[in-house]
This record gives structure tokens, sequence and C-alpha cells, in this order.
């Protein structure tokens, strides 16, 4: 019981961005055609060093911090902490640096070819370049968010991912009439800032 309802917190803690992506792509429908495509692949891309880079250091953070906190070394614990953060900050920001310079070249070779031409590029370009202004922000969630729970504080994200979320929402459906769909994808980088 206890597992299935840290399972059910624990979901809704992480699941900000997920949710976010669903919200962008209901409202991209909307926008132009070809939004939701452009908008995936511009996704895939960010998520790139997102998960060999972010992931990874998140995921080695919440092993040596619950070890230390459920043995009673906090200091040791805040030290892995501020260790796995700033080891997040300093891979990640070069990391959104290069491809930002480098994005026609990522999404070209990735991409573009058959039925994916020049605009679609284009295109891809714009949001990967919104998405990619939370990328550090986004490593530092990774790093963070499980925290709370080797600490039994799983509401405190839970309440910030539905914040964030809501925000995203309110942010995204007052601009994009305007905007179009590059403003969902910064929509998504505001709330990973946010959280």
């Amino acid at each position: 019981k206890e597992i299935i309802k840290r399972m059910s917190v624990g979901t809704v803690g992480v699941a900000a961005t997920q949710i976010n992506l669903l919200v962008t792509t209901f409202l991209a429908t909307g926008t132009v055609v070809g939004a939701v495509s452009w908008l995936q692949y511009a996704f895939r891309l960010f998520q790139f060093p997102v998960g060999i880079l972010g992931v990874s250091i998140g995921n080695s953070n919440l092993v040596h911090f619950s070890e230390h906190w459920k043995k009673g070394e906090k200091d040791e614990a805040i030290d892995c902490l501020q260790t796995s953060y700033i080891t997040s900050l300093f891979v990640l920001v070069p990391a959104m640096a290069l491809i930002y310079a480098l994005a026609k070249d990522c999404v070209q070779i990735s991409f573009q070819r058959g039925a994916f031409g020049p605009r679609d590029t284009q295109m891809v370009i714009s949001a990967l370049k919104a998405y990619l202004i939370g990328l550090p922000f986004y490593g530092l969630y990774k790093v963070f968010s499980p925290s709370f729970y080797t600490l039994d504080k799983p509401k405190v994200p839970v309440f910030i991912s539905s914040a964030a979320i809501f925000i995203n929402i309110i942010f995204c459906m007052s601009l994009v009439d305007h905007y179009g769909f590059q403003v969902l994808a910064f929509g998504t980088s505001l709330t990973m800032i946010f959280i």
C-alpha cells in the first residue's frame, strides 16, 4: 500500500513536463498544419542532452543523497546534492549553448530528407531554440525533485508541478493565437524555469 501511495504521488510530482507536452500538443493542433510534428521533433532533440546528462546526474544523486540522508549524515547528503546540481549546470549550460549554436545542423542531419523540407527545418529550429532556454533548469529539476521523496516530503514536488502546469496552460492559451506554435515551446521552458 505504501509503495502504491508513493507511486501515485510521485507520478504527479515528476510528470509536469509530460503533462505540459500533452497540453502544448493539443493547443498546437489549432495553430498551423505541421505544428504538432515540429514541436515533437524539437522536443526529441531537446530530450537528447536531458536523457544522457540530466537524468544520469539526477539518478546518481538520488542514490548517494538517499544513502547519506538515511544514515543521518546530513552534511554529506547536502554536499552530494550541491555537487550534483553544480555538475548538472556545468554540463547542461555548455550543451544548451552548443545545440543552440548548431541547431540548424542538428535538425538537418537528424530529420531533413524526403517530405521533411527546408521549411520544416526552420520551424523545428525555432521550436528547439525555445525549448533549449529551459534545458539547464530541467536538469536541476531532475536533481532536486526526487530528493524530496528521500526527505519524505512528496507533496512539495506535487504542489510545484501542479502550479507549473497551471502557469503553462494560462501562458500558452493566452499567447498561442498571437505568436503561434513557438510560444508553446517557450511555455514549456518557462515551466521548467518555474519548477
